[in-house]
This record gives structure tokens, C-alpha cells and sequence, in this order.
């Protein structure tokens, strides 16, 4: 029951976390938003949903700030942790690797 309890606390601070990063993303406070995503995974390295979610949340930040690789990088990672229906990370990382000059990577993941 103990654990039970933990983890509903746990998922609850990770909730608030991912909430206070998008509302950082919606003010346009990207590195801000990239900060609390990186903080909110670092409460949940093991919950594949949740670890998707703000790997694919972070790439959207990364990219807003200039930086294709890094949201490669995240959209990669958000993939590793949910392969299918993950559309917004395969979105994404087309955007990255197109703005990689990475052509047929983009093309692969439409």
C-alpha cells in the first residue's frame, strides 16, 4: 500500500513538472521549458510514458532554441521509450533532421 502511495506522489510531481514545462514552452521561455523537462526526468527514468513524453517535449524546446541535433537526440530517445504511437516524436525528428540536412532520414521518418 506504502508503494502504492509513493507512486501516486510520484506521478503527481512528475504531472505538475511536465505542466510547469509547457507552460514555459507556451511563453516562449525555452530554455526554461528544456530545464524543467531534463528536472522532470530525472523523477522518472524508468515510466516509458511519461519518459516519452518529455523526451518529445524537451525536442520541441531544443528546436525552438536553434539546436536540430539535440532534438534529434531527445526525439530519438522518446522513440526507444514508445516505439508506436508516437507520432508528435517522428514529426519532430523529421523536423530536426531536415534542419540536419539529413534528407532521407526526414523522407524515413514521414
Amino acid at each position: 500500500r506504502q508503494e502504492t502511495e509513493s507512486e501516486l506522489s510520484h506521478l503527481v510531481q512528475l504531472q505538475a513538472a511536465r505542466n510547469r514545462g509547457n507552460v514555459a514552452f507556451q511563453m516562449r521561455r525555452f530554455a526554461e521549458a528544456v530545464a524543467i523537462y531534463s528536472g522532470a526526468m530525472d523523477l522518472c527514468p524508468t515510466h516509458r510514458e511519461y519518459m516519452a513524453v518529455l523526451c518529445s517535449n524537451r525536442a520541441a524546446a531544443q528546436m525552438s532554441m536553434g539546436r536540430p541535433q539535440k532534438a534529434w537526440e531527445d526525439c530519438t530517445n522518446s522513440l526507444r521509450y514508445k516505439p508506436h504511437d508516437n507520432l508528435k516524436a517522428l514529426l519532430r525528428r523529421a523536423r530536426a533532421a531536415q534542419a540536419l540536412s539529413r534528407f532521407q532520414d526526414a523522407v524515413r521518418d514521414l
